[in-house]
């Protein structure tokens, strides 16, 4: 897919799905974070796995 249209095509989500995602799709994402540019390659990120309902609803 091109620049071009993958810019026309985003959406963004407001309604998710319930159903847990497997062990490697996460890995995935969390892969493609890792890719990410940043300025100056300083990648000042860091990702944080919650899966439990109440730890979630706690944090945010």
């Amino acid at each position: 897919m091109e620049l071009f249209e993958a810019i026309k095509r985003r959406r963004a989500v407001r309604q998710f799905s319930d159903k847990p995602l497997n062990k490697e799709t996460i890995e995935k994402i969390l892969q493609a974070g890792q890719y990410a540019p940043s300025p100056l390659n300083s990648q000042p990120w860091h990702f944080t796995l919650i899966r439990n309902k109440d730890t979630l609803k706690t944090l945010s």
